[in-house]
């Protein structure tokens, strides 16, 4: 069944996984770096960058969770 959104809410939406996708490769940079610091066991730099990255994983999952979607027109 299709989730029934507005046209402005799905431009919202668009933008917002947009931003997702660039704070993922921004985060993703920032793994990198952090890993090329040594050991990761101890490494909180790394730890929190790989925690960033799994919570702006769940989030795109979760907008995308509700696709597909039906336009309604308001007014």
């Amino acid at each position: 069944m299709a989730t029934l959104i507005l046209r402005d809410t799905y431009r919202a939406l668009i933008e917002e996984m947009e931003s997702l996708d660039k704070l993922k490769r921004e985060t993703s940079e920032k793994i990198r770096d952090a890993a090329s610091h040594g050991d990761l066991k101890e490494n909180a730099e790394y730890h929190a960058a790989r925690e960033e990255m799994r919570l702006i994983m769940y989030k795109k999952q979760l907008m995308q969770s509700y696709v597909p979607f039906r336009f309604i027109e308001f007014g």
